[in-house]
């Protein structure tokens, strides 16, 4: 049967080929494989995809609204941080699922996740702590009414009396949780599995093997039903083969007590099979059985074997020190084997640590050793020292090696450091040459900007001085002025004159200002939306009645930007002036919305004017390019936008496709991390 369970284990196929398989799942279909590839992490011991597989099975679960799976998805994630030593935060993390179980009622997962608190103090030699803990899951209970509450209690009671060595206490407590946890309509077999763990060990230690045997033919009919009813679920039966190890450990016993040699290496030969397909971990269950077995059959030099593979591979596994009890049951073998000597450095070295031994008749067996060979205190804190010492003449042996490769180090650092800063040196003149390249470019740039300044002023301020200087000189002979009317005429054409030079100055010289800058400070956080609106409130106010604004806003109300506000409202303010000032009637209409192609914001500015002439289309963003009668309101106050836009990170675009080429597109980025 055991050997079948292991074949069914394995046919289960590779991970990678069930993960191919997941994504075309749907359903409950999907959840069991996703469990399943859970339950094959746990069989290779892969602890990161244990943590990944778990927290994509809750995803799921909560996805499909599967509360039952999604608890046992992120109670499995708990337990393995537990199983791989991450004890010492659990508890924080142990509290939201607490809430969560509590919260949808699913009382079985509550109080089985409660107990792990209790393990945790428990496996810190807090017994106290732990005993704390499993009354307060009592107390809980009992005001819940709840019996599978009260079952996990007795569990962890049962667990803390047995490690004071109160066996009958034990066992009445393990009695106690087996039968309310099999009351439960849906058992959790885990837990019943391990208290028939805890209850075996209570009857083994009172020395008669007998009273095993019921418990046993009970424990193995739960681990039956047990698989039988994951593989009705077409689960992976994994975490039965597991338990089905800790219950061969009790029934290779009885066999051993009857004399039932043959059936109890069949035992072990079953076992070797199963934990080749389980994690390494469970080999010091199976090198537990093995010593047992060969001591039954007086084979000392092959329990001796066993015992030594078993601390092995708990040094393989990062365990930096044996417990005094593992110490103790290894000199022993060591002792039956014929070595004194051995079992004796071993019991020297257990002595320093005795008070930390729960079992009374430990502390008898050591404290016994300690008189047979004259271990005590002085001799073995001699022995420490004489270990010391040893260690300290090889220390210094391996100390000159040290130096000497030291030396060599040192030169060949200081080599590399000098290499180092050569390239560093090279790096900092690489740097500085594109500054100087960079600031060539700007100089470049400032002299073409300085020529379009002379440029645009020769030609924006030649014609109104002209005029300002021939009314001028009319104004100044009253005798050639014919009435007072055209006085007024000739004194608002000088005025119109003088405003056009003064706007030409001013636009120049904020196209100056704003080239001189590479990019504006972006700390504003603002709606696309209301940007549009204050923009066109402030043109409006300017506005004749003639002219209707229309806001057509295609965006959510809650995307943001980050930007300059000030300067971006002044794009927009300018760009909606400029189709005030050539829209006499009719509309002006501004549209938002999201670009599908990057991530942008993209304003659309278009008006029912007379439009912009095709020779004009090109050149209306250069401000080198010459002005004309058509356009001279508008050139440099366009080119201002873009060179602002330009530096918020944006752009001013004219729209060929819009009507007679009076449609401008204002492009501005978008940050994610701002958009609500």
């Amino acid at each position: 049967m055991m050997v079948m369970l292991c074949q069914s284990a394995t046919s289960a196929g590779p991970i990678d080929s069930l993960q191919a398989e997941v994504p075309h799942l749907k359903g409950k279909e999907k959840l069991k494989a996703m469990r399943n590839l859970f339950q094959m992490a746990v069989q290779n011991n892969d602890e990161e995809l244990q943590y990944r597989f778990a927290d994509e099975l809750r995803a799921e679960a909560f996805k499909q609204k599967d509360d039952s799976t999604a608890s046992f998805a992120w109670f499995s994630k708990l337990a393995s941080l537990y199983n791989y030593g991450h004890r010492d935060n659990l508890r924080d993390s142990i509290e939201p699922y607490l809430k969560y179980t509590e919260s949808i009622g699913l009382w079985e997962h509550y109080y089985y996740a409660w107990s792990i608190i209790c393990n945790v103090y428990f496996f810190k030699g807090q017994h106290f702590m732990a005993l704390r803990e499993a009354e307060a899951i009592h107390r809980d209970a009992q005001k819940r009414h709840s019996d599978i509450g009260l079952a996990w209690a007795y569990k962890q009671l049962c667990q803390v009396y047995l490690s004071i060595e109160a066996n009958d206490q034990a066992a009445e407590y393990a009695q106690k949780a087996i039968a309310l946890m099999k009351k439960q309509e849906h058992p959790e077999w885990s837990g019943i599995s391990t208290v028939y763990n805890r209850f075996c060990n209570a009857l083994s230690r009172k020395g008669n093997d007998s009273l095993l045997v019921e418990p046993i033919k009970e424990w193995k009919g739960a681990l039956d039903t047990w698989e039988a009813d994951l593989k009705k679920q077409g689960l992976s039966p994994t975490a039965v083969m597991l338990h089905r190890m800790h219950w061969s450990k009790f029934q290779l016993e009885v066999l051993l007590h009857t004399k039932k040699y043959d059936e109890a290496k069949r035992l072990l030969d079953q076992c070797d099979t199963i934990t080749s397909h389980l994690s390494t971990i469970t080999k010091t269950q199976l090198y537990q059985m093995q010593m047992t077995y060969y001591k039954a059959i007086n084979d000392p030099q092959k329990a001796l074997e066993a015992g030594l593979a078993r601390k092995q591979l708990y040094v393989r596994l990062g365990h930096k020190e044996d417990s005094p009890s593992e110490m103790i049951n290894l000199a022993h073998l060591y002792l039956e084997a014929g070595m004194a000597s051995e079992a004796a450095d071993i019991f020297a070295a257990a002595l320093p640590k005795k008070d930390s031994l729960n079992s009374e008749a430990m502390q008898n067996q050591l404290n016994e050793m300690s008189t047979l060979y004259e271990l005590d205190e002085k001799t073995a804190d001699a022995r420490r020292k004489a270990q010391e010492q040893t260690v300290k003449s090889r220390a210094i042996v391996a100390t000159g090696a040290l130096l000497v490769t030291l030396v060599l180090l040192v030169y060949f650092l200081n080599r590399r450091k000098m290499l180092q800063r050569l390239r560093e040196k090279n790096v900092e003149l690489e740097q500085a040459n594109r500054k100087l390249l960079k600031a060539n470019s700007h100089a470049m740039e400032a002299a073409r900007m300085k020529e379009a300044f002379i440029h645009h002023m020769g030609y924006e301020v030649k014609e109104p001085l002209s005029i300002i200087t021939g009314f001028t000189q009319l104004i100044s002979s009253p005798e050639l002025i014919a009435s007072e009317e055209e006085r007024k005429g000739i004194l608002d054409s000088i005025g119109s004159a003088t405003d056009h030079i003064t706007d030409t100055v001013n636009q120049l010289l904020e196209l100056s200002n704003i080239e001189s800058v590479e990019q504006f400070d972006l700390n504003d956080n603002v709606s696309v939306r209301q940007l549009c609106l204050d923009a066109i409130e402030e043109t409006r106010m300017e506005s004749t009645d003639d002219v209707e604004f229309r806001f057509k806003p295609l965006i959510d109300d809650g995307v943001k930007i980050t930007t300059n506000s000030r300067h971006a409202t002044s794009i927009l303010t300018k760009i909606l002036s400029n189709a005030r000032d050539y829209t006499k009637q009719g509309s002006i209409t501004m549209t938002c919305f999201r670009s599908s192609n990057d991530n942008t914001v993209k304003i659309s500015v278009e008006d029912t004017g007379n439009g912009l002439p095709e020779r004009l289309r090109n050149c209306i963003f250069d401000p080198t390019a010459l002005p004309s009668d058509d356009n001279d309101a508008t050139h440099l106050s366009l080119c201002i936008c873009r060179s602002i836009a330009l530096r918020l990170g944006g752009n001013v675009e004219l729209d060929h496709t819009g009507p007679d080429g009076t449609r401008l597109v204002v492009s501005l980025p978008i940050n994610e991390k701002t958009e609500e």
